[in-house]
């Protein structure tokens, strides 16, 4: 079983907290973080975002980014969500 699995499931029910709890989980277990494992920073962030907590959304998005440079809806949804939030241009280096 892929190790976001859980989380997944719980953001399919709309049980955000739970989401960004088996997240953080899989992040923990993983200090390093395999890039392959970037996901789990890009799911969180829609579950943060489901919850209003905007700058934690905005920031996975761009830990994702970081783990895998060459994932360009990372870069998308991030822009999204900061222009939904902020109303104006990221103006990210990446």
């Amino acid at each position: 079983m892929h190790i976001t699995t859980g989380g997944l499931a719980y953001y399919r029910l709309d049980e955000y907290r739970e989401a960004i709890d088996d997240y953080t989980e899989a992040i923990r277990l993983d200090p390093d973080y395999n890039p392959h494992y970037f996901s789990a920073y890009y799911n969180r962030g829609f579950a943060y975002y489901r919850l209003e907590e905007y700058e934690e959304a905005i920031d996975d998005y761009t830990q994702a980014i970081r783990l895998n440079p060459d994932y360009t809806d990372a870069y998308y949804i991030r822009y999204e969500k900061w222009w939904a939030v902020r109303g104006s241009n990221p103006g990210h280096p990446d």
